[in-house]
């Protein structure tokens, strides 16, 4: 957890610097399973400017269709 929470914290400032500008930003993380994606949005939930949304919100389920 702590590396997720020192990548999240560089994932930040990054965000930042391409913010600079712009009223808002999307930023779409992407990556294998297991990966660490949901633990970064995650902590990128507690920041009150961060909207995190997840795909599988807005996808009916295969078994649905």
């Amino acid at each position: 957890m702590q590396q997720s929470t020192k990548i999240a914290g560089e994932l930040k400032e990054k965000i930042k610097d391409w913010q600079m500008g712009v009223d808002k930003l999307i930023v779409a993380i992407d990556g294998y399973a297991g990966s660490g994606k949901t633990t970064i949005a995650e902590i990128f939930s507690k920041d009150k400017d961060i909207l995190v949304l997840h795909l599988d919100d807005f996808i009916e389920h295969w078994q649905d269709r």
